[in-house]
């Protein structure tokens, strides 16, 4: 039929998307972008002493040097690492450990340690409140004194098992309950030098709190000579990397606070 000025038309439609636009899910594929920079450890010989030190006593000082200088190596990357730790977390009291009410004369130091152990629970539901998926914590990074109440818990329990093989200040002391601890001198005390951080690396390794960016790895650097002096000798390690954030969500800043009088209170 052809239609005239009196004709009508009635349009109906379904508009094809989820009722709220917060259901919708829409895949992505992203990068992180991570900062590099130069990493130079330099060092100075003098040949006299090398080749005195090889022939009496049969030390190869140039493999000693190399030796050496790559824990001053360590010492910088470790450095790196706390301080990027400690920026990941958004306060570095998320979660308090309150030992406050233990003291020498009224308490027994068993009890003080067995309720640090408990109270270590509350740093796993502060992590939980900040995520959606169940989190645990998988690494304790802490400061010199939180480490020697790590140390003790051998008293108590047997889910303390110390670490035999410290090769560094900066190591793991030990596993709690299977969790590495790793003792720092570079944690800041931030008004307390019972400061820690708990850190959470998913199961698979697809997210931690910070990534480490290799863009050339630790090389030797050749040995040149001196025109001023020919017995002597520079050269050095280096290395192109850096320490790069990824998100705040997997760390906790935790600080221990102790009582008038206890044994761990200066």
């Amino acid at each position: 039929a052809i239609g005239t000025n009196a004709s009508s038309f009635k349009l109906e439609y379904v508009q094809d998307s989820p009722k709220e636009q917060v259901e919708r899910i829409k895949p992505e594929l992203e990068y992180y972008s991570a900062v590099t920079s130069p990493v130079i450890v330099p060092y100075e010989i003098n040949q006299v002493a090398n080749l005195s030190a090889k022939k009496a006593l049969g030390i190869d000082m140039r493999n000693l040097t190399l030796t050496q200088i790559t824990d001053e190596y360590t010492k910088v990357i470790n450095k790196k690492t706390v301080n990027r730790v400690e920026a990941s977390a958004k306060t570095k009291t998320e979660a308090i450990i309150d030992l406050s009410a233990f003291t020498i004369a009224t308490s027994d130091y068993r009890t003080y340690l067995e309720s640090f152990m408990a109270q270590l629970r509350a740093i796993d539901t502060a992590m939980a409140k900040k995520t959606e998926k169940a989190v645990k914590v998988t690494a304790y990074l802490v400061s010199l004194r939180l480490g020697d109440i790590f140390q003790q818990l051998d008293m108590v329990t047997s889910k303390w098992v110390p670490n035999k093989d410290l090769s560094y200040v900066d190591d793991v002391i030990g596993y709690y309950n299977g969790i590495p601890v790793v003792r720092s001198k570079f944690v800041s005390n931030n008004g307390s030098d019972l400061q820690g951080y708990a850190i959470h690396k998913t199961k698979g390794g697809q997210l931690a709190p910070l990534m480490r960016g290799i863009f050339l790895p630790l090389t030797n650097m050749d040995e040149v000579g001196s025109f001023d002096n020919p017995l002597l000798k520079s050269g050095g390690i280096f290395s192109y990397e850096g320490v790069s954030m990824l998100t705040q969500d997997l760390t906790i800043g935790f600080q221990v606070k102790t009582g008038t009088g206890t044994v761990l209170t200066q």
